[in-house]
């Protein structure tokens, strides 16, 4: 009985951390706007979807690229929120989820988009990596971000 109480209380801690602590309610948000871009508003954010990713369904209307990169964006997301909250605790370092979600994705694009050129496929970044312009979009063979 003890080990449930104790695996109860940690459930609520990490709920409150990822999903209903102030400080990431305003993140949340933000993020929806980004994955409105991605999916043209056809996907909201429930509480399954915030913790879990969005799965593939019959009735999906989503194509593969959007759902890879929307659960993308939710796993950069997450980890952000993990990271501000392990920083601020174990080194009294407060970085806000936002700015580490933000660095995390221009870091990542620039890094995909140098490869997309090396490999002559620069074409396909757009498709893979651009939808709805959410985070980034390319002109005249130059990455440009669109981040808030």
């Amino acid at each position: 009985m003890p080990h449930r109480i104790v695996t109860d209380v940690v459930l609520r801690t990490l709920e409150h951390a990822i999903l209903d602590c102030p400080t990431v309610r305003n993140f949340w948000h933000e993020l929806q706007s980004y994955v409105d871009k991605i999916t043209e508003r056809k996907l909201t954010l429930t509480t399954q979807i915030k913790l879990f990713g969005k799965g593939k369904t019959n009735k999906d209307s989503l194509t593969p690229r959007s759902l890879d990169l929307v659960n993308w964006t939710l796993t950069l997301d997450r980890w952000a929120i993990y990271k501000s909250a392990v920083n601020y605790r174990t080194k009294n370092l407060t970085y806000a989820p936002d700015a580490l979600f933000k660095a995390l994705v221009k870091s990542h694009l620039r890094f995909q988009y140098k490869l997309y050129r090396l490999r002559h496929m620069q074409y396909y970044f757009p498709y893979d990596w651009c939808l709805g312009e959410a985070f980034a979009k390319v002109e005249n063979d130059t990455l440009t971000f669109t981040l808030r």
